[in-house]
């Protein structure tokens, strides 16, 4: 059995509305736990596994109106967030926080790296 699996029926050029969970970065950058994002994906996270990622370093950080995985993230990560909506498609012609939120962690681990000479030893 696969932890990825094809969707029922694909999200096409679809905007939903997520829920995420309190306390995760993403809710966290977002600032609310309720978001819109357009979709475009035909694959998504098998529910069975859903148990996996409740005791684990990667959690799931956001599902959609029906429960469904659309967002988990590695909680011990500087900037891992894996989502089944395409933030640079929401974001032409605006800031799209979780965009922004990346490129501050990229900035963030580059002047540590700069700084630090036990850096890639």
């Amino acid at each position: 059995m696969a932890l990825i699996t094809p969707l029922a029926c694909r999200l096409a050029e679809t905007t939903g509305k997520l829920i995420l969970k309190v306390g995760t970065r993403t809710a966290k950058i977002y600032r609310k736990n309720v978001i819109e994002e357009l979709f475009n994906c035909g694959f998504g996270f098998n529910r069975e596994f859903a148990t996996l990622f409740e005791d684990y370093p990667m959690c799931i950080a956001g599902v959609d109106e029906h429960g469904e995985i659309r967002v988990i993230e590695l909680r011990d990560h500087p900037f891992f967030i894996a989502t089944q909506y395409q933030p640079e498609r929401s974001a032409l012609g605006a800031k799209h926080p979780l965009i922004a939120a990346f490129a501050c962690a990229v900035s963030e681990f580059a002047t540590v790296a700069r700084t630090s000479s036990t850096f890639l030893t």
